[in-house]
């Protein structure tokens, strides 16, 4: 059974499990720097479902990006995708 959750951006900085598991199950993996604000240049791993596709992830780092440079100045440590 895939276990859906929306992505999360962490910053590199704060420890992450790779991958990540729950009661046994791999529920996501988390793709190292996988991304930085255009602006700035901060950086995060991003956490994906262990089911996403490329082109999913692809959508997710677009987007996750776009929630970077917009909260650029005050970033916060945990950006999720809603």
């Amino acid at each position: 059974m895939a276990i859906m959750f929306n992505p999360i951006a962490l910053k590199t900085s704060m420890p992450c499990d790779y991958p990540i598991r729950i009661a046994g199950t791999l529920a996501g993996r988390t793709l190292p720097e996988a991304l930085t604000c255009p602006s700035c240049g901060s950086v995060y791993d991003l956490v994906v479902p262990a089911h996403a596709s490329l082109s999913e992830v692809e959508t997710y780092t677009l987007d996750l990006r776009i929630a970077l440079l917009e909260s650029c100045g005050s970033h916060p440590p945990v950006l999720q995708k809603q």
